[in-house]
């Protein structure tokens, strides 16, 4: 698994960020994820004929294709665009567009250049999620100076500084494909956020453990660790509990102290008393546990304390039993 939402984003691009929009559409090609019908979630990239080369990009949020007539329509995100014409980098905002094209109007020197697929996954993100980012983008206006760049339309300007700009390390720029570059960044982020799971050491020492982006409280978890599935217990602040853990009703538990892992069919001491914990991981009591010397039982009383004197090789297990 990758470990971090920047490579997660470097990966949904299909290897790398980028400015330069000919570089974002070389990746998907290289890739193999480059296609003529989009699907909701590509990034569509427009030929400019004064370039020579591709020169603006977006994102298809919404995808009507119709295979019979071989035509479709889709609905983009894009950035460093106007309100009104569609397709260019003709204007300083984010803005929604809407195009219609038949299958054949697509490649070459025509405007619909092609669709670029971005890796979607569980380490990456979901389509859902680029395109919530994308949207939540709607009417960010660029900046005439470096400043306020996070304010969607505070110091609105021409001079192509924008969040994105910032983001990415160079401003000012035509910034299409800066957008398309951050939003799949902040879409990985997020998707991080929300499914990360895994220990978390919190400022006190303590440790917690997310599951799925959720905090686990006031329940027993079976984690994976170094030393196979173990038992944790957490409380209502999601804090992992060491030491007693239990009561004289539901039974008690020992947590190690050293990693908070519940102890299972083992003897141990806490300040100068044994005590076993059965095989579930409960502390044995008025029962009799099997030594480790041949043919010898220990008895544990009702407080769970070994009881040395009490160590016989005829042990009523009848009356009493043998904890497992």
């Amino acid at each position: 698994m990758i470990d971090n939402a920047y490579a997660r984003g470097q990966k949904l691009l299909c290897g790398d960020y980028s400015q330069y929009t000919p570089t974002g559409k070389s990746y998907f090609t290289k890739k193999g994820r480059w296609f003529s019908v989009p699907r909701r979630g590509d990034i569509v990239y427009f030929y400019y004929t004064s370039l020579g080369r591709v020169g603006h990009v977006g994102a298809a949020a919404v995808v009507e294709t119709d295979y019979q007539n071989r035509t479709f329509e889709f609905v983009t995100f894009e950035g460093n665009t106007s309100s009104g014409n569609a397709g260019d980098r003709n204007g300083g905002c984010v803005a929604r567009h809407t195009y219609k094209a038949s299958f054949d109007a697509v490649g070459g020197t025509q405007k619909i250049n092609g669709f670029g697929r971005p890796m979607y996954s569980m380490d990456t993100c979901t389509v859902d999620e680029f395109i919530n980012v994308l949207e939540g983008e709607l009417g960010y206006i660029e900046k005439e100076s470096n400043k306020n760049l996070d304010s969607k339309t505070g110091n609105p300007g021409d001079k192509n500084y924008t969040k994105y700009g910032k983001w990415y390390g160079y401003n000012p720029a035509y910034w299409c494909q800066q957008f398309i570059s951050w939003c799949a960044y902040e879409a990985c982020r997020q998707h991080m956020e929300k499914t990360q799971t895994g220990w978390e050491k919190q400022p006190d020492g303590s440790w917690k453990y997310l599951r799925y982006g959720t905090y686990i409280k006031d329940e027993w978890e079976l984690i994976n660790t170094a030393a196979g599935a173990q038992w944790f217990v957490f409380d209502g602040a999601g804090t992992m509990i060491t030491g007693w853990f239990g009561s004289d009703e539901q039974g008690w538990y020992y947590m190690n102290p050293d990693d908070g892992a519940m102890l299972a069919s083992q003897w141990f001491e806490v300040k100068g008393k044994h005590y076993y914990a059965t095989k579930t991981g409960e502390i044995a009591k008025n029962v009799y546990v099997k030594s480790t010397a041949p043919g010898m039982y220990c008895w544990v009383n009702g407080s769970g304390e070994w009881v040395k004197e009490w160590d016989t090789t005829m042990p009523d297990l009848q009356t009493y039993g043998l904890a497992e």
